[in-house]
């Protein structure tokens, strides 16, 4: 979660609220286009996943090893790319799958089954086996919060039969 650039201002426009004027500040600088592998060079399966996101992210060129996210992406663009990448592939896609894939590159190869060496290790971990047997136990305490004035303050107001 690092700024893609910084704008220095000599001071905030403020509203005479002084709340800050968003709509005065300066519009975002576009970004230099970046030098980027043509998809063109790839597989096919890499040239057809390069087009569902040029189309979901509305960009002319993607590299073949950009992140999603940092062309502009989000979640709700993913799910969109997911749905199309099932329509072309003919086969269900998990969501979890294009986040341990962030690449065109690292998803071409996980999709055609090749090791990815940017993809994240997805296998279980083996079974944990009982090799001693244990008397340890576990103390679990509890505590809770419940609304209205606390106990001891209840106690200090009761007033008994006789006291007085």
């Amino acid at each position: 979660m690092l700024p893609g650039e910084l704008v220095e201002l000599p001071r905030l426009p403020l509203l005479p609220s002084g709340k800050l004027a968003r709509r005065a500040l300066p519009p975002p600088r576009e970004r230099p286009p970046v030098a980027r592998p043509a998809p063109s060079s790839g597989t096919a399966l890499e040239r057809r996943i390069a087009a569902i996101w040029r189309d979901v992210l509305q960009l002319e060129q993607v590299g073949l090893d950009e992140r999603f996210f940092d062309l502009g992406g989000h979640s709700l663009l993913l799910a969109r790319v997911r749905a199309e990448l099932e329509r072309a592939t003919g086969r269900p896609i998990a969501i979890v799958e294009l986040f341990r894939h962030p690449t065109i590159r690292s998803l071409a190869a996980h999709l055609d089954g090749a090791p990815s060496p940017t993809s994240i290790d997805s296998s279980p971990a083996p079974p944990a086996t009982r090799t001693t047997e244990s008397r340890a136990i576990a103390i679990v305490g509890m505590a809770g919060r419940f609304p209205g004035p606390p106990a001891s303050t209840l106690c200090g107001r009761l007033s008994w039969p006789g006291a007085s």
